[in-house]
């Protein structure tokens, strides 16, 4: 009998990459990153066996084409379900915010918060108002929208100073900002083409690839949209209560979701 096409769309932060606060890497002043061992095996195997794994977050597309070298995805959900690439990182689906609407949004939130980042359609370019020290993708300086240049965007971060302050301006932006989407993630805010996020990006890759079954695994507000569109979901047991009210299954790791598939489907 022929075996189910069965995927994982799994969040990145906080779900599959996490990072180490008590051993800095030397000169970068950012905390090393990780991907626990015992998920990397099962991932390996699930991808050995059949199963599809990919990644479905709000980072750009220069981050999560350049972030693993011991995982191949099979998906690359980008800027919260913006822009969306196959196994051979060929484009499947864009949605780009005008110019003139990042512009509003810049003018109406200069003086309150932080642009963190223009997420656009640089294969190797992070767009930022400030730098991270990261050294796997170049960073520009952004210091006006003119910056950016040809680039399209996808999607726009902002940091606020709370976690209060940001579910506040993502109310407004959905409220008042038509052309527009907020996703909160704790103190921050990606914002992405109206009609876009990280639950649609699953469903359009379930249909494009010709997924039967497919799953997802977040842990934070952001991933809300994905557990929602998703069947079965997963996230933590540290996950805050309504993001776990979300999901069909409460585990400790990537890889207890994937045995929980591997048994049940």
């Amino acid at each position: 009998m022929r075996k189910k096409r069965i995927g994982l769309a799994s969040d990145i932060d906080g779900t599959l990459v996490f990072h180490r606060t008590e051993n800095f890497s030397e000169g970068s002043g950012k905390p090393d990153a990780y991907v626990r061992e015992e998920d990397l095996e099962a991932i390996r195997a699930w991808q050995a066996g059949g199963g599809l794994f990919g990644l479905c977050s709000g980072r750009s597309v220069a981050s999560m084409f350049n972030l693993f070298s011991e995982i191949r995805p099979d998906f690359y959900i980008t800027c919260s379900g913006a822009a969306i690439f196959d196994k051979d990182k060929k484009l499947v689906y864009e949605a780009v915010i005008e110019k003139e609407e990042v512009r509003q949004l810049f003018e109406k939130y200069k003086n309150s918060t932080v642009f963190d980042a223009f997420h656009t359609d640089s294969r190797d370019t992070l767009y930022r108002t400030r730098y991270s020290g990261r050294s796997d993708v170049k960073e520009v300086l952004v210091r006006s929208l003119e910056s950016l240049g040809e680039a399209k965007i996808y999607s726009v971060s902002l940091i606020f100073k709370d976690s209060l302050k940001a579910e506040e301006a993502c109310r407004d932006i959905n409220e008042n900002c038509p052309a527009l989407e907020a996703f909160q993630n704790k103190n921050s805010a990606d914002i992405v083409k109206k009609g876009c996020s990280k639950g649609r990006g699953v469903l359009l890759v379930k249909e494009r690839l010709g997924i039967e079954v497919m799953a997802g695994i977040g842990d934070s507000f952001n991933d809300l949209p994905m557990l929602e569109a998703a069947m079965p979901s997963f996230t933590f047991r540290d996950s805050p209560e309504s993001v776990r009210n979300r999901a069909t299954h409460v585990v400790d790791s990537v890889a207890e979701a994937l045995e929980v598939l591997r048994r049940n489907l």
